[in-house]
């Protein structure tokens, strides 16, 4: 991994199957959500090679325009910062937790979580690594684990509890 960056956890969070409802294997001790946000049981994961549990993401997230090395320490911290929630609104922190979305436009930004590689940190020749739940690692480019979410939601790399796959 390259300097300011961390493997996050792939927690996954959607609000398109139940309200806020835990998709990903690592699960967030979060009362509020359906199953406490627990994690998932082994037996739930259907895809085990195909679907993440790790994956890089940068310890500093500067707003857009400004570099990175202006800034100090872990700014994503605390809560779910340093986590893909699949979410950017988690107690108004503003922390960028976007799962990837082959269907968004590429930006020049790569600490932009508004884009295709969402809150993923491609800095390898524009890809990332990618812990899958059997324990392999993969090197991808990020759009690439969900790349069209509303068409193909069987190609959603993020998604452990899908009942079929493209992958």
């Amino acid at each position: 991994m390259a300097q300011n960056e961390s493997a996050a956890p792939c927690v996954a969070i959607t609000g398109n199957q139940a309200w806020n409802q835990m998709i990903g294997i690592i699960g967030m001790s979060q009362n509020w959500m359906p199953n406490g946000g627990a994690a998932q049981t082994l037996a739930a994961v259907n895809f085990p090679s195909s679907t993440v549990m790790l994956c890089d993401k940068c310890n500093v997230e500067p707003p857009a325009g400004e570099a990175a090395s202006s800034f100090d320490g872990n700014l994503n911290g605390w809560g779910p910062g340093p986590i893909i929630t699949g979410v950017n609104w988690w107690d108004y922190s503003g922390s960028g937790g976007e799962m990837p979305n082959g269907t968004l436009p590429a930006t020049a930004d790569i600490y932009n979580v508004n884009g295709p590689n969402g809150a993923v940190t491609a800095v390898h020749q524009a890809r990332a690594n990618f812990v899958f739940a059997d324990g392999h690692v993969k090197s991808m480019v990020p759009a690439a684990t969900d790349p069209d979410p509303v068409k193909h939601p069987e190609s959603d790399m993020w998604n452990a509890i899908r009942t079929q796959t493209s992958n």
